[in-house]
């Protein structure tokens, strides 16, 4: 769990770094890609999942960092929420689709229209 909190804290740093805006960076990052973040994050959410209240409480203040990190680059709570839905739904499609359920895959320029889609909706 200190490592989760570790890499999402890097994950900040890179994604407010960005040279793409980091609403932008934050939904091109919610992709599974099987980075030590990927990693860690599956084994903590399964922990979560069977009653580990650390797990748990682990997870939100990941969310909480990820919040925090936006919420300057959203014009309002309504958007900061709209990115974080998107970027969960992203994520969890991908984390479907490595376990064999077929998930819808937002990739190359369809990826890039819903950036700009939720960017334009949220800034």
């Amino acid at each position: 769990m200190e490592r989760l909190e570790k890499l999402a804290r890097e994950d900040v740093e890179e994604i407010e770094r960005s040279t793409e805006g980091a609403v932008a960076a934050h939904i091109r990052s919610s992709q599974n890609t099987g980075s030590a973040l990927d990693v860690t994050i599956l084994a903590v959410s399964r922990l979560a999942q069977n009653g580990n209240d650390a797990a748990t409480a682990s997870l939100r203040r990941v969310r909480e960092l990820w919040e925090e990190s936006l919420r300057g680059h959203t014009r309002d709570e309504t958007a900061l929420q709209i990115v974080l839905l998107v970027s969960d739904g992203l994520y969890f499609n991908a984390v479907l689709d490595l376990n064999a359920v077929p998930s819808p895959r937002v990739e190359g320029a369809d990826l890039d229209k819903l950036i700009a889609a939720v960017v334009a909706a949220t800034t």
